[in-house]
């Protein structure tokens, strides 16, 4: 059931409220579920809802950062206004004249760390332990796993790593208040389609690796410190600005994902606590703002 700000604001802990709920969903809806299964319930749904652009989240963008969707586009596909990064980006415009090529009209939102691929990541991470099951068995064509194919295969796969109590919180905390922010498009050329689908091929949606690419593409270091200080980022740079890694990737340094259960349990500590403490930092200032 949909929320108002202020219902919203009244919660006992707003940081830690799933997005999820704010689809409409039928009566059938079971009244307990666990955060995974009502992540893949809505990963199932029909196009037309998007949890990082619901009248809640729009809400809460329009109060702290003056970023509204723009008129002219769809409902769910929608562009923002500059708000806070106004006037940074008319010094970066002016400073470079018209040689800047970034996106200088608009913002897009944005989940910033995804659940999907470090779920998928998960299950792989487990299987591999197995002896009798082959991984490429359980692959799309697309590299993700049929998970239904598993479950009906290998159902003490899922229920293991669905067992695992981090990664349940991190299915709830990928679509809180914490994970949510608006984007610059750094390069119109590289990413036409915007920065949020464009990053995924060299990122895999690690907001670290996506911060160090933003940076790198953006080129214009004024712009991107007056980015992170924005939209209250400062939790996932250090004093440099450079993004903190969310674990080492000692197994396989080129790859984004984790490689190993230690690799999972750190980035999973890192992200949680991270996403929980700048959503507890946005809900101290929209009390402030209300």
């Amino acid at each position: 059931m949909a929320l108002s700000l202020k219902k919203f604001m009244e919660l006992s802990k707003p940081w830690d409220y799933d997005f999820k709920n704010e689809y409409p969903w039928n009566e059938d809806m079971p009244v307990q579920i666990d955060s995974i299964s009502l992540f893949l319930k809505y990963k199932t749904t029909p196009p037309g809802f998007d949890c990082d652009c619901c009248d809640l989240a729009n809400e809460i963008y329009a109060l702290l950062w003056g970023c509204s969707p723009m008129s002219g586009r769809d409902r769910w596909s929608p562009r923002y206004s500059l708000g806070v990064l106004e006037d940074a980006v008319k010094i970066a415009v002016d400073s470079f004249y018209d040689l800047v090529i970034f996106d200088k009209k608009s913002l897009e939102r944005e989940t910033m760390n995804s659940f999907k691929t470090t779920y998928d990541q998960a299950i792989k991470i487990e299987i591999k332990k197995q002896t009798n099951i082959e991984l490429s068995d359980y692959q799309k064509r697309s590299g993700w796993i049929d998970i239904q194919k598993l479950k009906n295969d290998h159902p003490n796969i899922l229920e293991k790593v669905d067992g695992n109590k981090k990664l349940q919180t991190f299915a709830r905390l990928t679509h809180s208040i914490g994970n949510f922010t608006m984007l610059i498009n750094p390069s119109l050329l590289n990413y036409k389609g915007g920065f949020n689908p464009g990053r995924y091929p060299l990122t895999k949606d690690y907001w670290d690796l996506s911060l160090d690419l933003m940076r790198k593409e953006l080129d214009e270091d004024e712009l991107y410190k007056a980015y992170i200080k924005s939209f209250y980022l400062e939790g996932f740079v250090d004093d440099s600005y450079n993004a903190v890694p969310l674990f080492t990737r000692m197994t396989s340094p080129d790859m984004p994902e984790p490689q190993t259960y230690s690799e999972l349990d750190e980035f999973l500590t890192n992200v949680n606590n991270r996403i929980t403490a700048r959503g507890k930092h946005i809900v101290s200032l929209l009390k402030e703002l209300l």
